[in-house]
């Protein structure tokens, strides 16, 4: 039903008359489109085993990234939504989504660091980076020098502990 018929249709139609970006996805790409089953990736944070969607997506192996940074920060003297652990979470979020940035994409066709990018030693590396009273520009991408607009992203947790990212 998703790939074909109406609700394809209705895709289609949405994408192709975007007012800012119009694409030019036809029924035929929905069509022919098939699922690759793929390993999800893991990692540990604090005794969880975190399992997640594996590359071409990119937010599990950003969480995972995000959470060994985080790991050598002891969070739990903080009550939730103190201004310190929001600033430790972001400052995290920063380096793991410049890391995204530049290293993550479709393993069919690019070559994806995964088990660095997922490793607790290139996450200390790049834990060195947060500054623990101030916020720190941009990270880049290990390795390269930095470029272009800073940005921020905060996600939110509700009262059962749910989150967004």
């Amino acid at each position: 039903v998703f790939y074909k018929g109406e609700i394809a249709a209705d895709i289609v139609q949405v994408i192709r008359e975007d007012t800012i970006n119009p694409g030019v996805m036809a029924l035929d790409d929905l069509a022919g489109y098939r699922a690759v089953l793929r390993e999800p990736v893991r990692g540990e944070y604090r005794g969880y085993e975190i399992v997640a969607m594996p590359p071409p997506t990119s937010g599990g192996t950003a969480l995972i990234e995000m959470l060994n940074i985080l790991e050598a920060f002891d969070l739990s003297q903080y009550e939730f939504g103190d201004p310190d652990s929001v600033h430790f979470i972001n400052e995290a979020q920063k380096i793991a989504y410049a890391d995204r940035n530049r290293y993550l994409g479709d393993s069919d066709w690019v070559d994806v660091p995964l088990d660095t990018l997922l490793s607790k030693e290139f996450s200390a590396v790049r834990r060195d980076l947060i500054h623990p009273y101030k916020a720190v520009p941009t990270p880049a991408p290990y390795g390269e020098m930095p470029s272009g607009a800073p940005i921020s992203q905060l996600n939110i947790t509700d009262t059962e502990g749910i989150s967004t990212l």
